[in-house]
């Protein structure tokens, strides 16, 4: 299980490919232990639990296979499971046993002693799959990120950028049997890689609509002659982020803000009662703890600085940004320190 927002982003990037709700069977199932009188399982939780009675056992005591999916990395693994314990007979019945277990369809008691049941995954891909496209993705664009908290604000650019990544994967992995000729049998996928070029391209359209940079490990480009800043006329107009908290403890006062969408985005700006206390360069940082402060109300708002052409040997202004710089500022939030 994945914490909530981390969810919302898996769901979001499923969302994104197209892969909500493709059913595909994975392996059948049926009890064949002599003298069983019931043999019930379950699916939930990502747990597989099977019931059986025995029939030679007076009062009847249920004998449980409790097997937890996490376990197990693939179906091909989960069957020799289902294999070693015996009186069950399971098939693979799927192309792809890599599939994750735990992407099984929830099953509610079904009887496996008279018919043979049939388990399926709900999707192409599993949430640990998509997981791990969020982890790569973040990590090449965003090393400093902190995956396990994702901020609300930044949910749809890390979701298109992990489905950008996903479909990049995809492509390449269908290219690698574009042509292929086994036993005289020849297959060929270059359909289903046009199709995954397709998805990237359109990814990549929607990922440039909102208003991020894609490579976030050069926050700013270098430029001869302008101080190794981008030159003015790639800039946009500034955009405020929202101040979302100021949270008070003893004499400290922790600021909370989103991310600035800004293409050209130089750094978060922190004031305190129209003055300038501190920058903060890096993008995914969007939060400040202000110390020691004495008792009194303070007003803080957050100014987001985009680059602009500055003269080579210019040093960023401490005061409030020159008229080479552009900014726009957040609405004001009142803090009251009282440590008394």
């Amino acid at each position: 299980m994945y914490p909530t927002n981390v969810q919302r982003v898996i769901d979001n990037v499923r969302a994104n490919i197209g892969d909500t709700e493709n059913r595909q069977n994975c392996l059948t199932i049926r009890c064949n232990e002599p003298g069983t009188t019931s043999a019930v399982l379950t699916v939930a939780d990502e747990e597989l639990t099977i019931t059986t009675l025995p029939a030679d056992v007076t009062p009847p005591t249920a004998i449980d296979l409790d097997l937890d999916l996490t376990a197990y990395s693939n179906i091909y693994t989960l069957v020799d499971a289902i294999e070693t314990v015996g009186g069950y007979d399971v098939k693979i019945v799927t192309s792809d046993a890599s599939k994750d277990p735990r992407d099984f369809t929830p099953v509610n008691a079904k009887d496996i002693l008279n018919s043979t049941l049939t388990l399926q995954s709900r999707h192409w891909f599993s949430d640990a799959q998509i997981y791990r496209w969020l982890v790569d993705s973040m990590l090449r664009h965003a090393p400093d990120y902190d995956i396990e908290n994702i901020r609300e604000d930044d949910e749809i650019y890390i979701a298109l950028q992990a489905s950008l990544h996903g479909a990049t994967l995809l492509m390449a992995n269908g290219a690698k049997y574009y042509g292929i000729n086994v036993d005289g049998v020849t297959a060929n996928k270059g359909v289903l890689v046009d199709q995954y070029r397709t998805l990237y391209n359109t990814l990549r359209e929607r990922l440039g609509d909102v208003r991020h940079n894609i490579i976030e490990g050069r926050l700013v480009k270098p430029s001869h002659g302008t101080g190794h800043f981008s030159p003015a006329s790639q800039v946009k107009d500034a955009i405020p982020v929202r101040l979302l908290s100021g949270d008070v403890l003893a004499d400290d006062a922790t600021l909370t803000w989103t991310q600035s969408t800004a293409r050209d985005f130089y750094c978060y700006e922190i004031w305190r009662d129209d003055e300038f206390v501190a920058e903060e360069q890096n993008r995914f940082t969007c939060d400040y703890i202000d110390e020691d402060l004495d008792d009194g109300t303070y007003v803080y708002k957050i100014r987001t600085v985009i680059s602009m052409s500055v003269n080579r040997h210019d040093t960023y202004p401490t005061e409030v940004p020159s008229n080479q710089r552009k900014y726009a500022d957040s609405k004001t939030l009142t803090v009251v320190i009282d440590t008394a």
